[in-house]
């Protein structure tokens, strides 16, 4: 296989976790990085092969790769592409920096396929063509800079993936996950902005996710799981009301008055009803 043309301004960073390249090239070896690798194409287009399938790319098309993805060019590729190879450690402290959950969906994709826009790779190729890392000086500017292409490409990327789960009727993975914590009697107890706190976007963008997905409000759908376990209390056990209220941070007159508005029916009527029919 023919290998690749000399790369030009090429600078590696070991002890930051990040190396930016702008490479003019026709084709690449078949390889397994131990980086992330993020390839812009700033001009021209290419087939790229990521774990034996095969994507047609051109130009402003950047693909985001993991650690251990084979991948390479093909021979009939003619492109002009800015790479930025990144550790998993300093991916990772990167992806704090968008929101919690940006790190597990680098890993979930592999590989990553996005289209930036013009004034995304304007950015990308004036600090490739501009960045001076000789100086001694510079050099700690010079590698804010790449992490901040960095930053904002995972930032197209985070947009990308909330787009596919928009159009999706399923529900997010991440949102059943939020709703199987949520729904645990041991956090009832817990304050509201506490279990907001457990999810990855803010109140509003999350009672968004909960309209669009389960069709309620986190508080609603908070009282729905409490009913529902204070039904399973009262069928199953012969705890006291008053004891089942506190395990749902209730009063005991307040359980009462929401489970009466919930069921058409006191707990205590609802559990002789129970007792009964057994």
């Amino acid at each position: 296989m023919e290998k690749e043309k000399k790369a030009t301004n090429e600078f590696v960073f070991p002890e930051t976790g990040v190396d930016i390249k702008r490479l003019l090239r026709d084709t690449s070896e078949l390889k397994a990085c131990p980086f992330y690798e993020i390839s812009v194409l700033t001009g021209g287009h290419a087939d790229m092969i990521v774990n034996g399938t095969e994507y047609a790319l051109e130009k402003h098309d950047a693909v985001i790769t993991k650690p251990g993805d084979e991948h390479s060019f093909m021979g009939n590729s003619s492109s002009v592409r800015i790479v930025l190879s990144v550790t998993k450690e300093e991916i990772g402290k990167l992806c704090k920096l968008i929101y919690p959950k940006a790190f597990d969906m680098t890993e979930s994709f592999s590989p990553c396929k996005i289209k930036l826009s013009v004034y995304e790779i304007d950015h990308i190729i004036f600090v490739a063509n501009n960045i001076n890392l000789k100086d001694e000086e510079q050099r700690e500017y010079g590698v804010a800079l790449i992490k901040s292409l960095i930053v904002n490409i995972l930032l197209a990327f985070c947009e990308k993936w909330k787009e596919r789960e928009q159009k999706t009727g399923d529900k997010p993975e991440w949102l059943e996950s939020f709703m199987e914590e949520v729904g645990k009697p041991e956090n009832f107890n817990k304050p509201l902005a506490e279990l907001y706190g457990l999810s990855p976007y803010s109140q509003t963008v999350l009672n968004n996710y909960f309209q669009k997905f389960v069709g309620m409000k986190l508080v609603t759908f908070i009282k729905k799981k409490k009913m529902e376990h204070a039904v399973r209390q009262l069928s199953r056990t012969d705890k006291p009301i008053a004891a089942i209220a506190a395990e749902l941070s209730y009063t005991t007159s307040h359980f009462i008055h929401e489970f009466n508005r919930e069921f058409g029916s006191s707990p205590t009527m609802f559990r002789d009803k129970i007792r009964r029919q057994k």
